[in-house]
């Protein structure tokens, strides 16, 4: 049996109407309105992704970078996983109870009188406003809530802080699963977690700027290296670089996970500036290269940097490929976590 997954789910456009029909209907409802429609869910639900990309170019007309969003939203959501809907300070967590997902057909057997001011009218396959406008409405999960509006100062931990940013529609938070449940719990329970919100704010910058200035960037791969040591890697390694031509890729750490059969690549970057999806790349092609000495590990793909942010085709690239960007800050987190000992480099 698959345990629950956490995902995030951001409202944009028709944010309004959304969030109406999500506060009153309990309807998480996405984009894509054009082929929002039993056809096209019909063909899609259960496919992989190549044969989804396939049929979305069919339908759609185009094959948009964020084409993986709605991937995520129709054939990964499952009955029982939880979804985090971000709000400007706070979030809401709701749970999945509908057996499957909708298309925008169906909005209508869901709304009630209440809500009819906001979307008045629909015909072909189109739904209306007050003035007229077509709105985009697409798919949906029906869903209940769990909690509302907690703020994020408070409860929730840096590193989920950090992952509601993303402006993707969709991306997974599972391995936060610990961070959320705790997060809902305290909440719940009106206890916040600022002391370690406040340590961590006042260290944070500090390890950051040392990252930057006191290490070179075969310094900042032995941090990396370090840091996969102390989570309990069996083994870490850094690849010599004239093993690899740039056709091939660059992992600049490859940490293996005996007991969890995991082989894990990592791309690190000593950035003052946004990253750009060529650095994703590179470790996509690294692992292409290398899977063949590890062929019973599960692989997991990083991009650890000391800048902040990432490009929104780094963003897309990463949820299309299932690479986890680490921002500079997160990882000075992520060293608080685990602590200092032994880290000599």
């Amino acid at each position: 049996m698959i345990s629950r997954r956490y995902w995030m789910h951001r409202i944009s456009y028709e944010g309004d109407v959304k969030q109406m029909l999500l506060d009153k209907e309990h309807i998480l409802i996405t984009g894509w309105g054009k082929v929002s429609n039993d056809s096209f869910l019909s063909k899609v639900l259960g496919k992989n992704r190549e044969e989804y990309s396939s049929i979305y170019q069919t339908d759609f007309g185009v094959l948009t970078r964020n084409r993986f969003c709605l991937y995520l939203f129709l054939n990964e959501f499952h009955k029982g996983d939880y979804v985090l809907v971000p709000g400007i300070k706070d979030f809401s967590v709701y749970e999945i109870v509908g057996d499957k997902p909708h298309s925008k057909e169906h909005i209508k057997d869901f709304i009630k009188g209440q809500v009819s001011q906001s979307v008045v009218s629909y015909s072909g396959n189109n739904y209306f406003n007050q003035n007229g406008e077509v709105l985009e409405l697409g798919f949906f999960w029906e869903v209940k809530p769990i909690v509302i509006n907690i703020p994020r100062d408070g409860y929730a931990d840096n590193n989920l802080q950090r992952r509601l940013k993303f402006q993707m529609t969709n991306i997974e938070l599972t391995d936060l699963a610990n961070e959320i449940d705790e997060a809902i719990k305290s909440f719940n329970s009106g206890q916040t977690t600022n002391l370690k919100l406040e340590l961590a704010e006042g260290t944070r910058g500090v390890i950051l700027d040392k990252l930057n200035r006191k290490i070179n960037d075969a310094g900042f791969e032995k941090v990396v290296k370090w840091y996969l040591e102390r989570l309990g890697a069996t083994s870490a390694f850094i690849p010599a670089k004239k093993n690899l031509s740039h056709a091939q890729g660059d992992a600049d750490v490859i940490a293996l996970f005996d007991e969890l059969r995991v082989a894990l690549f990592v791309q690190v970057k000593q950035y003052n500036i946004e990253v750009d999806k060529s650095a994703l790349e590179q470790v996509v092609l690294a692992y292409a290269t290398y899977k063949e000495r590890f062929p019973d590990r599960t692989p997991i793909l990083w991009v650890v940097t000391t800048c902040n942010s990432f490009t929104q085709d780094a963003q897309e690239f990463a949820i299309e490929n299932n690479v986890r960007c680490i921002s500079g800050e997160e990882f000075a987190d992520m060293i608080l976590e685990v602590g200092i000992k032994n880290l000599n480099v």
